[in-house]
């Protein structure tokens, strides 16, 4: 493990690995424990059984370009502010509940951008990206987010809600109901990629703004007064002409075929 604390930019070369051989639980290949701290991996960080990254200090930022991959955890946030930027790849093994990136802490700063790709190989209860801070956090993902085992992305047990925007390719498997999981709060879903199967954004007055892009399932807006805008024609358990508007959301609607366009 290497560890660092205030004030310290770390570069792991193209050619570089750091790794976490140890066989105790939880450890990990980079340890960010202070302030201010830079990671910029081009090359390749692991851990055969813990966690690829820690961000545990204030105002930390990882940049991937590279492979972090974790047996657990890919990359562990965990600090007051950060920033996670992944256009290489971010991922765990076969561990049955593995999270690629786990996003936690209560600083007012939490973003992730992805242009890579992110994924939990676990065909368990794995989870691609999940959120479980206090205060607003923001994913934007042009790239791909990905489960085998599980939900791609879930914010069921934030305290803080979530801003999500999709212009990429967010995947769950098919064993799950959803592949986006939502707060208790006022989430911000923008998706104009693809999501492919079902949004559950659970209570808060919620947006769902999707057009331009696809889900392959059902948006459930939850208890809350959701809305939702969409391009999409047919709405079951709307009416029509709700679909290309800003309209409150029952509870569940389906959206299928694109909109004729009018003239």
């Amino acid at each position: 493990m290497v560890n660092f604390v205030n004030d310290c930019e770390i570069v792991n070369t193209a050619t570089g690995t750091i790794a976490s051989l140890s066989g105790f639980d939880g450890n990990s290949a980079v340890y960010l424990s202070g302030d201010r701290n830079t990671l910029l991996n081009m090359g390749t960080i692991f851990s055969t059984n813990g966690i690829g990254v820690t961000m545990q200090g204030d105002d930390v930022i990882t940049n991937n370009s590279g492979m972090i991959q974790g047996y657990d955890i890919g990359v562990l946030a965990r600090g007051i502010d950060y920033t996670i930027l992944n256009s290489g790849t971010i991922e765990t093994g076969t561990y049955a509940t593995s999270v690629g990136v786990l996003m936690a802490g209560n600083g007012t700063s939490k973003v992730l951008v992805n242009t890579g790709v992110i994924q939990s190989l676990s065909i368990g209860a794995g989870t691609a990206v999940q959120v479980a801070g206090s205060n607003l956090t923001t994913i934007d993902n042009s790239g791909t987010i990905r489960s085998v085992g599980g939900v791609a992305i879930d914010a069921s047990t934030a305290t803080g809600a979530i801003h999500l925007t999709n212009s990429g390719a967010i995947i769950g498997s098919n064993n799950t109901t959803y592949a986006v999981g939502g707060t208790e709060l006022a989430d911000t879903i923008i998706n104009s990629g693809s999501i492919n199967r079902s949004v559950a954004m659970l209570g808060g007055d919620d947006l769902f703004d999707g057009i331009g892009g696809f889900v392959g399932g059902t948006v459930f807006g939850g208890l809350g007064n959701s809305v939702s805008r969409t391009r999409w024609r047919r709405c079951s358990r709307m009416p029509d002409r709700a679909c290309s508007t800003a309209s409150k959301a029952p509870s569940a609607f389906r959206c299928s075929r694109p909109a004729r366009s009018r003239t």
